[in-house]
């Protein structure tokens, strides 16, 4: 029996790499991205718990609408954005709809699927500078975030290995801080919509 219980699949060691991009709530810097990697354990096969770190920007792409010379071109091309390095934990749990060349083993075999997944993020440290031009800046206090995201998404692989493409709500709020101190931020919403890619491998 015990050995059994093992070979279902608990505490199976995970890996994950994870890119997307999406809109941020943010008037002025509504470009979300997303990078990050984790590590985790698949219990009974399908359920996964993992951590890593998120790297996630909320940015704004700045494009000149008339030309001028070399240097005023430059300056309105430039791109602002926050970007916040984030502690992350989660649960994904894969169901499969469809297998194909079942005649092999666990490990081998393709199949096609849905999942959901539920993140919970940590920021130690906001953004506390923002020069607004003009020579004025505003500086907030120093402050830490949590946030959490919930969505999911297909994927198609072995159990080994495969891709996802999910969708994914979530608080993460970087300029928050200086949301609050600066005037003229304009935020329309909560929620990032982020759409990413994900690897994993066991």
């Amino acid at each position: 029996m015990l050995s059994g219980f093992c070979h279902s699949g608990i505490a199976q060691l995970s890996y994950r790499l994870e890119l997307g991009a999406g809109t941020s709530p943010y008037f002025d810097y509504n470009v979300a991205q997303t990078v990050s990697g984790g590590v985790g354990y698949s219990f009974f096969e399908e359920l996964t718990v993992f951590g890593g770190i998120n790297m996630f920007s909320q940015r704004s792409y700045l494009f000149p609408f008339e030309k001028g010379t070399e240097d005023e071109v430059w300056e309105e091309n430039r791109t602002e954005s926050f970007t916040s390095f984030l502690l992350q934990a989660g649960i994904h749990h894969s169901l499969t709809l469809k297998t194909f060349t079942k005649d092999r083993s666990q490990w081998e075999y393709t199949r096609i699927g849905v999942f959901p997944e539920v993140n919970a993020y940590f920021n130690p440290h906001l953004k506390r500078k923002y020069n607004a031009g003009d020579g004025v800046e505003y500086k907030a206090p120093y402050s830490t975030q949590l946030a959490y995201g919930f969505g999911g998404g297909i994927f198609y692989g072995a159990w080994s290995k495969y891709l996802a493409l999910k969708y994914e709500c979530n608080t993460i709020d970087n300029p928050e801080s200086i949301y609050k101190i600066v005037p003229d931020m304009d935020k329309r919403g909560r929620f990032n919509h982020v759409i990413s890619l994900i690897l994993v491998f066991r």
